[in-house]
């Protein structure tokens, strides 16, 4: 945040930690960060960035929320075309790879 703040010192700067979760994505994990900027004689801060943002989430959370088993809607055979392709574009052989363990984790989802 310094190194922004440096760059736009005529700007406040709130910077928001956001979760996927908070936009209905609970089966995921990967965290972001977000920098409002207010410009310092221009913007008008009429709602607490914080705060609206929680409010959102909540919306969100409460109309939906995804799940693991959400995310797997493949079969062994479109995963098994999918890989091949990726191996000849490569150009490196290609051979069938068995995943009982990501078999017993959809179904576990």
């Amino acid at each position: 945040m310094n190194d922004i703040q440096k760059l736009l010192p005529e700007y406040n700067l709130y910077q928001l930690f956001v979760r996927p979760e908070d936009a209905g994505h609970s089966a995921v994990n990967r965290l972001r960060t977000y920098v409002y900027c207010a410009h310092k004689e221009t913007c008008e801060y009429l709602f607490d960035v914080f705060e609206t943002y929680n409010a959102v989430t909540e919306a969100i959370k409460e109309v939906t929320q995804t799940r693991c088993r959400d995310y797997f809607v493949s079969n062994q055979r479109q995963r098994e075309v999918h890989s091949w392709n990726i191996c000849r574009k490569r150009k490196i052989p290609w051979r069938p790879v068995s995943c009982p363990m990501l078999n017993r984790f959809s179904r576990f989802c």
